[in-house]
């Protein structure tokens, strides 16, 4: 679904009235709000900093491409042959982090991003970057990484990607973040955000045991669990 340009607005100065009042009437009753941005769309997004600014984010499927006037996308579809969930590649602009920062300085929210994974070995720290340096303080967390235990599925990984792995890789990302100058906080990592437990992916547990918890605790916010 289109949720971030129906719901929050076309980029970043120009927020949806509706979705602010809701937001207000939350704030008002419950108090602070702390919200998400991410998804599968997370481990395929790159942000390109010269698009325009009304065009926030290029969804790439099937060999074609498709401009949208939005700021974020959340879209699968099946392929139903394989078992696999088909998640687009995304180019998405720093709008959606001047929306996310300008909705905070109207209400109390903060939020968590997600942040890619898919590709270890030329890791994309930019969305991480920016997002520190414009959120500030109300970046709570970048979710590292998002249902590792489905990324055969996803079409991420092959079938034997397994919990050691992925402990092996988080590190080696991890790592990366930790030398990047332009990352000012390398303490507010959110993982492991499994999905389904046994059958369908991994518990938390069976995370655990491969020495996740020892390796990456001063680095970890958040422990996330997906259901």
């Amino acid at each position: 679904s289109n949720w971030t340009s129906n719901a929050v607005g076309e980029n970043g100065y120009y927020l949806n009235p509706i979705f602010l009042n809701l937001m207000s009437t939350l704030t008002t009753r419950a108090g602070a709000l702390y919200i998400r941005v991410g998804g599968n769309t997370q481990d395929l997004a790159t942000v390109l900093t010269d698009v325009m600014k009304k065009s926030i984010v290029k969804a790439d499927g099937n060999n074609s491409t498709v401009r949208l006037h939005t700021l974020f996308l959340s879209s699968f579809s099946s392929n139903v042959s394989s078992g696999q969930t088909f998640t687009p590649r995304l180019d998405v602009s720093p709008e959606i982090l001047y929306a996310m920062n300008n909705i905070s300085a109207l209400l109390p929210i903060k939020w968590f991003i997600g942040v890619p994974f898919n590709d270890t070995s030329a890791p994309r720290l930019l969305m991480g970057e920016l997002s520190q340096k414009i959120l500030g303080d109300n970046l709570l967390g970048l979710q590292l990484g998002n249902e590792p235990d489905l990324y055969f599925n996803n079409g991420i990984r092959d079938s034997s990607y397994n919990q050691a792995q992925y402990n092996t890789e988080f590190g080696e990302v991890l790592q990366d973040y930790i030398d990047d100058s332009s990352i000012t906080n390398d303490t507010m990592f959110i993982a492991p955000s499994v999905c389904c437990g046994d059958g369908i992916g991994w518990t938390p547990e069976s995370v655990w045991n491969t020495g996740f918890l020892d390796n990456y605790k001063d680095h970890l916010s958040y422990l996330s669990i997906e259901q």
